[in-house]
């Protein structure tokens, strides 16, 4: 299983309380409007490289979005703007490529943010996959290859809780932020989903969220909390939190 990256509470300090599921989408557009990206002062230092195109090592990489057939793999490169993809298999032989949600096989744009969807895979199976930066495959600094796990295939479809919100961005940038987010209540965490978004609104399914062994459906939704958090890459980032307080109509 992978070991997920998950935000400090302590990066997360504005609150809301949602009163109703019914009643979600109004109140957390409120909770996360003005999301507060904070631009770093201090750049990471790039390392040089000999590749014709640009590459730097994949910082803040993320698994999200897990299902039994499905992932997302995302990344950031602060410094500079690259051409990114995964590669990935069921051993150390990568056979298989995945693109930017944005790109295609025959068309590649450079980024800051990465966000890759991984499709049509076999539930309850370990990959192994590599990060493809500007010509240079990047691996774990023990040379191993990045790794996830899919989920079990769920007995049961939940029924839908959208909820949205939105991002305000000062630095007045025009890439796409992502969005993370994740569910804890009562020592319990979910996995992780994620957005990317263009219009700085966004959109996830409170349904979608899995316990953290990804066998069930996360359904501790009364008292949990939701933490937000966005990812403006070379821009920064900023994060909200929002308690969910479940109240029969």
């Amino acid at each position: 299983m992978v070991k997920k990256s998950i935000p400090q509470k302590s990066k997360f300090n504005h609150s809301k309380k949602i009163k109703s599921y019914k009643s979600i989408i109004i109140v957390l557009i409120i909770a996360a409007i003005f999301i507060p990206i904070t631009i770093y002062a201090v750049k990471f230092v790039t390392e040089m490289r000999t590749e014709a195109a640009p590459t730097e090592k994949p910082r803040k990489i993320e698994v999200t979005n897990i299902t039994d057939c499905s992932v997302t793999v995302s990344w950031v490169t602060p410094n500079v703007e690259t051409i990114g993809f995964i590669e990935y298999g069921t051993s150390d032989s990568l056979t298989n490529t995945s693109f930017d949600l944005r790109d295609t096989e025959k068309s590649n744009k450079e980024y800051y943010n990465h966000y890759v969807e991984i499709t049509n895979l076999t539930s309850s199976t370990s990959y192994n996959y590599g990060i493809i930066v500007g010509g240079k495959e990047y691996k774990r600094e023990n040379g191993s290859y990045y790794s996830f796990e899919t989920g079990e295939t769920l007995s049961t479809v939940p029924t839908p809780l959208p909820v949205k919100g939105k991002v305000a961005d000062p630095s007045g940038g025009s890439e796409e932020i992502i969005v993370y987010a994740y569910l804890e209540n009562d020592g319990e965490i979910s996995n992780k989903l994620s957005a990317l978004t263009d219009s700085k609104q966004y959109a996830l399914d409170l349904a979608n969220f899995r316990k953290d062994d990804l066998s069930e459906t996360f359904t501790l939704l009364d008292g949990a909390t939701l933490y937000v958090l966005a990812q403006g890459a070379d821009r920064g980032e900023g994060s909200v939190t929002t308690e969910i307080v479940h109240k029969e109509d």
